[in-house]
């Protein structure tokens, strides 16, 4: 049986609890929660998916906002409500690294287009702009970043992101010092 055990350095940056919290061996379950560690902060959400290997999960970000039913909240107060929100994004546990990673899709020029329009252009876009302009406006529409994948100029790309995460516990946290 695989270890989840995430493994990270406890260092100068971010709260000293959530990089402690960040050493866990929690696994994702369908319905449970889960507490995004950052710098100082935490957000939550809910276990929508996992896969039948516990190795990939799809997580919903929640909303969260001051419960006001708590009464006169004071500065630094930690009452909250949460609420989904219907947006999504898939998780992957990288067992060479010891951590659950975030996947990303993106759209990314082809390197051969890239290298042969960089040679000549400062960027890409304006050369699309300039010298194909239907081809700019199929790759961009009204973008600033491609979303279209196009053959022989585009392509998507999957890039993964290191998370600190710990499954089964909804504990949000706003950090009112930043």
């Amino acid at each position: 049986m695989e270890t989840y055990r995430q493994s990270k350095k406890v260092g100068a940056a971010g709260s000293f609890i959530n990089q402690m919290m960040g050493n866990n061996d929690t696994r994702p379950v369908v319905g449970d929660w889960f507490t995004l560690l950052k710098y100082s902060d935490r957000s939550v959400g809910k276990v929508i998916e996992v896969s039948e290997d516990g190795g990939t999960a799809v997580l919903e970000h929640y909303s969260t906002m001051a419960d006001k039913s708590s009464g006169n909240l004071p500065h630094g107060h930690q009452c909250w409500i949460h609420e989904p929100t219907g947006q999504t994004f898939s998780i992957r546990w990288n067992a060479n690294k010891f951590r659950w990673e975030r996947s990303t899709t993106e759209i990314v020029f082809c390197t051969a287009f890239a290298n042969r329009v960089t040679s000549n252009y400062v960027s890409i876009a304006r050369y699309l702009r300039e010298q194909m302009p239907e081809k700019f406006e199929e790759i961009y529409k009204d973008g600033i970043r491609p979303i279209a994948v196009v053959d022989g100029f585009t392509r998507e790309s999957k890039t993964y992101s290191p998370l600190s995460i710990i499954f089964g516990v909804c504990d949000y946290h706003y950090d009112w010092s930043f």
